[in-house]
Formats: C-alpha cells, sequence, structure tokens
C-alpha cells in the first residue's frame, strides 16, 4: 500500500543534519538576565514602521537586512539558536496552540526581540525578528501532516499509464517513453507554450523526500519514487511532467550533495528563473499580526479586498540546512539569498525569497499549507500560480498537484479549465479534524494569474509523418513573381487539434508561417467544417484537418530554394481562439517541386532539315520530368513525319530513370518504338529497341544535359528546365 502525507509534510525534526549551533555570544544574554519584559501582546498588535513603502519586498519596506549574510555570523547563529529551541517547544506539545504559548513564553525573555507574528488561524507557526536582523520562524504539527493516511489511487485520479515493472510502478531503469493517458476535458483558449520552438523545463522540488519507495501503480514509466514521511507526490509529478515530449523535468529530491545530477539547492541552485514549470512539494506557515482574516484584512474605497503584507509572513520549507555543509562551500558560495531563513534546521523562504525569481510565463504550483496565504500570490510576479489557504487534509493536497499536472502536461489543458476540473472533481478545498483538540479547519485551493498551457495541443505531420527534415511539395514556377502553392503531388498535409469545446470549434483560426513568415491561405482553414472528430467527450472534441490541395501560398522561391543544399525553414501551423493565445506546432523542411525539361534531340533537328517542301517533322520535343527532392524520373518524346499530308508513320521513346539531387546525376534506360517505312535510327516499321540515357541537371542554370542513347548513334541533349504546372 502506498499513502500519501499533506501538503505541508516534509522531513522529521528527529532527523537533524544540521551541525549543533553555538551559544549565544557574550553581550546577547536574554532578558532573564537583563530583566527587560517584552509585552508579546503589545508586540504582536504593534504596525511595523514603513521606511520605504515603494519597495518590493518586506525588508526593504521595513528597512532591515535581507540576507542573513548581511548580518555578524554570531548573530545568525544566535537567532538559529533560539529558532531551534523554539521549534522544539512547538513539537513537544500534542496541541500546536499549546506548543505555541510554549514558544512565546520562551520569547518573553528576549530583550531585543522588535517583531513577532503567531498565526492564530491556522495555528502552522510563528515568525520572529531581533532587532537589525532578518526573520526566523519556528513552525508547529500544523504545517507538517495531519489526518489519516490513505492510499494514493491514481487510476481513480485518472493517471493511467505502461508501467515498467507488471503491475507496479517499480523502476526498472527504462528512460520514461511512455506518454500518459488520463482524465480528459475541455480547453478553451489556447496559449503559447513554446512546444517544439522553446522545450519547456520543469522542476520538481521535493526537499524532504529522502527514502526510495515503489511507486503506485500507474505512475508514468521510468519513475524512481521517493518518500516524505509515505508521500510519493513530488516523484509522481515528476514522472507526469517528464512524460511529454516537449517537456524535460528534473526531480530535485533530498540530497546531501547539491551538485548532484538533478539536485537543487535553495543557495547553490539552479536558478527559478530557467523553469518554465515549478512545483514544490514541502510544508508551511503563514499568519498576520494580530489580525483575523488573513492577508485581506481590509478594503479600498471601492469594497476592492487589500492585503497588508507589512503586518504578515508566509513561509516555505524548501530544503534541509547541514551547517558543516554550509561551512564547507567556498567563500563566494556562502551567500545566503535574500528571503531564505531558517526553521530549526529547515531553509525557509518567505515570499520575498520569489520575488523577480520565476519566468513571467511560469507555472507554479506550491504544494505546501499557507502557500497562497502570502504576497507572492497576490503580487502578480508569475504567469500561473496555485497555492493552499491553511493547510489540507493529508491527500487531497497530494491527490489535486498530481491531478493539475495530469490535466496540464497529459491532456493539454488550460489552467483554468484544469482549476475548474479540480474543483469539479471536489480537489480544492478540503476539512481537518484534529482529534487531539476537537478543532477544526477548513482549506481551500487558490489560483490565479495568466490562463496559460503546459504544453501545446496542435501537432502536423506530411504524409503522416513529423515534419521535421522532410521535404514540403509544392506547385508553382520559382522566379515568375507568382507564389508556390501547397499541399502538392498528392502530400498529406494534416494537422490535430485537441480538445476543442463543441461551442468553439467554429472559432478556431488558423494559419501557417514559413521561415517565420505568415503565409496566406487561400480559402480560410476551418476545424468544424474542414476537419472531422476522432476522439471527443460530453462537450469537447480531438479534431483532425486534412488541408485541401493548393490552399496555402508561399512568396515567389527561386530554383536555389530546392536545390539540395538549401538551408531547411520552419512550417509552423498555428491554432488561434484569440489574436493573443495560440497553439504551435512546427518542423523545419526543404521544397520540394515537379520540374520538367524539354528541348530537341539533333537527328531529328537534321532531319527536318532535309525534308522536301511538302514533308514535315513535328513533335522533335524531349520531355523529362523529375522531382527537385530526388526519386523517379520519367521522359517522353514522339516525332511525327508526314508529306503531302499523308502520314508516314512516327518515332516514339520512353524514358525511365532516377533523379540524385546531391549529385545532380540523372539517368535510366528508354525504349523505342517506330512505325515508319524508312529504316532510321535502327527501327523500322513495327520495330522496338531500347537503350540508355544520363545526365546532369543544374537547377541553378535551369538546364538538363544529357546523353541519350539511341541505337548506335547517342544523342547530346540540351533541355530548358520550368516548373511543371499544377493539374
Amino acid at each position: 500500500m502506498i499513502v500519501v502525507a499533506a501538503a505541508c509534510s516534509g522531513g522529521s525534526d528527529d532527523a537533524n543534519t544540521s551541525a549543533p549551533a553555538e551559544s549565544a555570544a557574550p553581550g546577547n544574554e536574554s532578558s532573564e538576565a537583563s530583566g527587560k519584559p517584552v509585552d508579546l501582546e503589545l508586540l504582536q498588535q504593534a504596525d511595523p514602521v514603513v521606511v520605504d513603502a515603494s519597495a518590493d519586498t518586506r525588508c526593504g519596506r521595513l528597512d532591515y537586512p535581507c540576507s542573513w549574510s548581511d548580518v555578524p555570523e554570531a548573530d545568525f547563529e544566535r537567532s538559529h539558536q533560539l529558532s531551534i529551541e523554539l521549534q522544539e517547544l512547538t513539537l513537544a506539545a500534542n496541541d500546536p496552540a499549546a506548543g505555541l504559548d510554549a514558544a512565546l513564553v520562551r520569547l518573553a525573555d528576549v530583550d531585543d526581540l522588535v517583531e513577532l507574528i503567531v498565526d492564530r488561524e491556522g495555528l502552522t507557526g510563528l515568525m520572529f525578528r531581533l532587532d537589525g536582523l532578518p526573520e526566523m520562524y519556528a513552525m508547529t504539527a500544523y504545517a507538517a501532516p495531519i489526518g489519516e493516511s490513505e492510499e494514493l489511487d491514481l487510476a481513480a485520479l485518472g493517471v493511467e499509464s505502461a508501467t515498467t515493472d507488471g503491475d507496479t510502478g517499480t523502476d526498472s531503469g527504462a528512460p520514461a517513453t511512455s506518454k500518459p493517458e488520463g482524465i480528459r476535458s475541455l480547453p478553451r483558449g489556447y496559449q503559447p507554450s513554446g512546444g517544439p520552438i522553446v522545450p519547456k523545463k520543469a522542476i520538481v522540488i521535493d526537499p524532504y523526500a529522502d527514502t526510495p519507495i515503489e511507486c503506485p501503480r500507474g505512475t508514468p514509466a521510468g519513475a524512481t519514487c521517493r518518500s516524505a514521511d509515505g508521500r510519493v507526490e513530488g516523484s509522481v509529478v515528476n514522472a507526469i511532467l517528464n512524460a511529454p515530449e516537449q517537456i524535460t523535468s528534473t526531480y530535485a529530491p533530498a540530497l546531501d550533495d547539491p551538485s548532484q545530477v538533478g539536485g537543487w539547492d535553495p543557495i547553490l541552485g539552479p536558478d527559478l528563473s530557467e523553469f518554465d514549470l515549478v512545483h514544490i512539494s514541502s510544508h508551511g506557515s503563514s499568519g498576520c499580526g494580530g489580525l483575523t482574516g488573513g492577508w485581506v484584512a481590509a478594503w479600498d474605497s471601492l469594497g476592492n479586498a487589500r492585503t497588508i503584507p507589512d503586518r504578515c509572513y508566509s513561509s516555505s520549507a524548501i530544503g534541509t540546512y547541514n551547517k558543516a555543509r554550509y561551512a564547507s562551500l567556498p567563500a563566494g558560495e556562502r551567500r545566503i539569498p535574500d528571503g531564505l531563513s531558517l526553521s530549526g534546521d529547515k531553509w525557509v523562504a518567505r515570499d520575498d525569497y520569489f520575488v523577480g525569481k520565476l519566468k513571467p510565463t511560469a507555472i507554479v504550483y506550491m504544494s505546501s499549507c499557507t502557500s497562497a496565504d502570502g504576497s507572492l500570490f497576490s503580487s502578480g510576479r508569475y504567469g500561473s500560480f496555485v497555492g493552499w489557504h491553511s493547510y489540507a487534509r493529508l491527500t487531497t493536497a497530494s491527490e489535486s498537484a498530481i491531478t493539475f499536472w495530469n490535466l496540464m502536461a497529459t491532456e493539454g489543458l488550460e489552467f483554468n479549465q484544469a482549476i475548474e476540473q479540480l474543483d469539479d472533481a471536489g480537489l480544492t478545498s478540503t476539512m481537518v479534524v484534529d482529534a487531539s483538540n476537537g478543532g477544526a479547519a477548513a482549506a481551500e485551493l487558490a489560483s490565479g494569474g495568466k490562463n496559460l498551457r503546459a504544453r501545446d495541443v496542435i501537432t502536423l505531420t506530411l504524409d503522416g509523418q513529423d515534419p521535421e527534415g522532410q521535404v514540403l511539395r509544392v506547385d508553382g514556377a520559382p522566379g515568375d513573381g507568382q507564389p508556390e502553392v501547397f499541399p502538392a503531388r498528392q502530400q498529406q498535409v494534416v494537422f490535430d487539434v485537441e480538445g476543442v469545446r463543441d461551442d468553439t470549434a467554429g472559432n478556431v483560426r488558423i494559419e501557417f508561417y514559413y521561415g517565420g513568415q505568415k503565409l496566406n491561405v487561400r480559402t480560410p482553414i476551418k476545424v468544424d467544417t474542414n476537419g472531422a472528430i476522432t476522439d471527443e467527450g460530453d462537450d469537447w472534441a480531438t479534431w483532425r484537418v486534412t488541408v485541401n490541395p493548393s490552399t496555402i501560398e508561399i512568396p515567389d522561391t527561386t530554383t536555389a530554394d530546392y536545390a539540395v543544399g538549401a538551408t531547411p525553414k520552419p512550417l509552423e501551423v498555428r491554432a488561434f481562439v484569440d489574436s493573443a493565445e495560440y497553439t504551435a506546432d512546427l518542423g523545419n523542411v526543404r521544397l520540394g517541386a515537379l520540374f520538367a525539361s524539354n528541348g530537341p534531340l539533333p537527328i531529328f533537328t537534321e532531319l527536318a532539315a532535309g525534308m522536301p517542301p511538302n514533308g514535315t517533322v513535328t513533335g522533335n520535343d524531349l520531355r523529362i520530368e523529375f522531382d527537385s527532392a530526388g526519386g523517379p524520373a520519367t521522359g517522353f518524346f514522339r516525332v511525327d513525319m508526314a508529306a503531302s499530308g499523308l502520314d508516314l508513320g512516327f518515332w516514339q521513346y520512353e524514358l525511365t530513370g532516377t533523379y540524385d539531387p546531391a549529385s545532380g546525376r540523372i539517368s535510366g534506360d528508354l525504349t523505342g518504338e517506330a512505325k515508319v517505312r524508312l529504316d532510321f535510327l535502327g527501327i523500322s516499321e513495327g520495330d522496338s529497341g531500347a537503350g540508355t540515357w544520363e545526365g546532369t541537371v543544374d537547377l541553378d542554370g535551369r538546364v538538363l544535359t544529357a546523353v541519350i542513347g539511341i541505337a548506335d548513334r547517342p544523342q547530346n541533349y540540351t533541355g530548358t528546365i520550368t516548373a511543371v504546372a499544377a493539374s
């Protein structure tokens, strides 16, 4: 049985890997020695003094150091030692409220305590700050797993994929190659997501997952699962994100050595700004000093909610502090980023830590308690954001996260629709009952930002294959001032669009681009009139459209565009609902066109010149057709002879062969037939013969030269190359 822990689960404090903190520096003793009691109630009610209201960060607004690297080491050690003491007190009590009360008794003895915020609503922890120093924290049991463990049933969540070892999801060492099947639903819009143009990078930060565990049945193939107190959410999310071809996911579990492949460290990186999709599976705490109603505690003159971040804190545990490892880093790498602090042995990031560190188009899912109670959620400094108000039931947060990323990465849904699906599935709210004190608390999933997608939902194929490296066949004459057109020569240009709502199918607009230039479409392509449904649900469908021949124009080309050494250019298809939102697919293609060479054979030119005045020779024009991309070549030639109005017969030749665009060589066989009364060119009336031919194609010079092996009189042939008109 696989069990999962709550959104706030993390490593146990019993496994503290940090080195023992040094004792307080001389002269920094508590008020127990100085005799200066602290009025904690007054301190919690006091409004902080804002020095710079325009600053982006809380530390900047209240004018205290944003990084622990900017304070003396002794002050860091003293504050950290106090955090460890408070953490032990909060976790020692069965009732988190009692644990917080015990921590406050200890804080009353600290004479330079200048700020204190206690989470009296969720009871997840507290934030404290000593004079002139950044914050530190202490978390309660309510920032960690709560409630009964339940089996994680991925099939019930819609995650269905092949596994590697029979009926389990145990890793076999094979790469993740299968794409999971899952819940299907109703996308509404198409937001640019890069896809093959700009592949997506994802990171799953699972900082306290340190125990290898068997993956749940249905985990996408190739997954290796680790747990944090039985919670395998991060491992499963990583497997889901890594399955689609467009997305490469980095999994960052608990690691002693952050330099290991796939590792992540809040100090050493990698930089979060590198990633398009970010998932943090951890726990956290949030509170507002002397207030109820959380971060929204006031309203403006228009009745809109107004947040008060300077009276509040929000923090997420994102790593383990190992004092020895930190001390061993080179001096240049020991810089603690702004907004990163400690709660006991945990690296804790306040919301300031994330300001400016995320892509404006990133999709961020913070699967931790109170992650939506901070200014990160309301700052707008992200693309799309998901987090929790308060703390969730054990399994709900994991189920919500797995379902969300399955909908986004596997199904290709837009962000808003994925959130609606979570709501329909009952995964956006929970009620937690604590048997220890009979209390209950509700948690709500919060989301906001742009309506992004995790991947593209349109797929382009040429003759059923990915377009990359293929030849796009066109009709038209290069250099004639007129556009070329495609699809041509029976080539199938097809695209599929997933998840089109029934009520929006008629509004989906299609555009094609070649070499980054938008192409003219002679007749608008509509999925509902030009396409057919290949998969459908209650009110959505996947549409497949086969583009009609000669529908799309490419501006006039040159013969050099068809040469074997011509640089491939991207052919891109986009699907739009409106001008600001699209999904795309592309492949780099070379152009291919059907060309023909026309020219006379010298021997029949001589024959025509020697005919009497009443005689004629017509049809002396050998035509050889070939594709610029290479392959079969064919030719046909027929000469008719007449005198005094009488048909004297004909000579006819058919050529077959191949064209190699890399060398320019064209060659093959010929067969001939004659019906004349003259023994000419070795073929008498009713006779037939055979031979060979070979030559060279010069597309730039627009000429084909060849030797045509007719009987014992080979003919030198020079033909002018033109494009074959579309039939």
